[in-house]
C-alpha cells in the first residue's frame, strides 16, 4: 500500500535515559491534516511522546515512529499507544517508547521522527478485460480493454515479440481502452500485449501476426478484372465484329 505524506516531525533528543532536551523542527504540509503540539519527556526508561493529530474525523491515519540510529529507516517497534495503523484524529495523543530496551546501551544524540500518514485510496490491479486475440492480420485494428489503476495513472502500452520488447504501441491515460493498429510481424513468432503504470504491470496471452494482402494488390487486381470484364462486353455486342480491320494498301 502506497501512502501519502501529511507532515513529520524530527525531535533532536540528548539521550541518558535520566534527562532530556529537544527542539522542534516541524514540516507543514500543504493539507489540512497535520501533527502538532509535540512534546517529550522521560519516565525512567520510557520516553512518553504526546501529540495532536489535525484532521477530518472519519478519516484513519498511519502513524510511527522513527530514530536516526538506523537512519529513520524502518519504524521503532516497542511502542505502544496512538501509534500504527488505523489512528483517528484528536487532541493529546500518547505514544509510548521503551526506548532503552530497543536501544540496549545507546547513549548520546539521537534524532527521532514521529511521521503521520494517510492511506491513499485502494485500487484494483491491472488487467485484460476479454482479451481473444489468438490471431490476427496485420494492418488490422483491435480494441484493447483493460480495467484496474488508479484513475489518473499514465499507462504504457508495450508490444512483445518472443518475449523480447518490439516497440512501445503508445502511452495513454487510463481510460481502459485504446485501438491498436496490427503491425507486421513475423508468421513464427508469439506476440503479446503489455500493460505498465504505476500500479503494475500485466501482459496478455500469446497472439500470431498473419502477413495481410496489400491494398495495392487488391486495387490492382479489382483494374484487371474490370478489364477483363470491359472486353467480354465488347466482343459479345452484336453490332461488333471481332475481326481485325485490314490495313491500307499502300501507295
Amino acid at each position: 500500500m502506497r501512502y501519502r505524506l501529511l507532515n513529520f516531525i524530527k525531535k533532536y533528543i540528548l539521550l541518558s535515559f535520566l534527562t532530556i532536551s529537544w527542539f522542534i523542527l516541524l514540516a507543514q504540509s500543504a493539507h489540512a491534516q497535520s501533527v502538532k503540539n509535540v512534546e517529550a519527556k522521560v519516565l525512567d526508561d520510557i520516553i512518553v511522546v504526546t501529540y495532536d493529530l489535525n484532521g477530518n474525523l472519519e478519516e484513519e491515519f498511519t502513524v510511527n515512529l522513527y530514530s536516526s540510529k538506523d537512519n529513520f529507516e524502518t519504524p521503532l517497534t516497542l511502542v505502544t499507544g496512538d501509534v500504527g495503523l488505523n489512528v483517528k484524529p484528536g487532541k493529546g495523543k500518547r505514544i509510548e517508547w521503551l526506548s532503552k530496551s530497543e536501544l540496549g546501551e545507546f547513549k548520546g544524540n539521537l534524532i527521532f521522527e514521529l511521521r503521520a500518514f494517510l492511506p491513499e485510496p485502494a485500487f484494483d490491479p491491472l488487467e485484460f478485460v476479454n482479451f481473444n486475440l489468438t490471431e490476427i492480420k496485420s494492418g488490422k485494428s483491435y480494441r484493447i480493454q483493460w480495467q484496474g489503476g488508479k484513475p489518473n495513472e499514465k499507462i504504457d502500452i508495450l508490444l512483445y515479440e518472443d518475449g523480447q520488447q518490439k516497440s512501445r504501441i503508445a502511452q495513454v491515460d487510463n481510460s481502459g481502452k485504446y485501438f491498436f493498429k496490427i503491425p507486421k510481424g513475423n508468421k513464427s513468432s508469439n506476440y503479446r500485449i503489455q500493460l505498465d503504470g504505476e500500479t503494475g504491470t500485466v501482459g496478455s496471452s500469446q497472439f500470431k501476426i498473419k502477413s495481410g494482402i496489400s491494398p495495392l494488390l487488391i486495387a490492382g487486381g479489382g483494374l484487371v478484372v474490370g478489364g477483363i470484364v470491359a472486353v467480354i462486353l465488347l466482343l459479345d455486342n452484336p453490332g461488333s465484329s471481332s475481326d481485325l480491320p485490314i490495313a491500307p494498301e499502300p501507295n
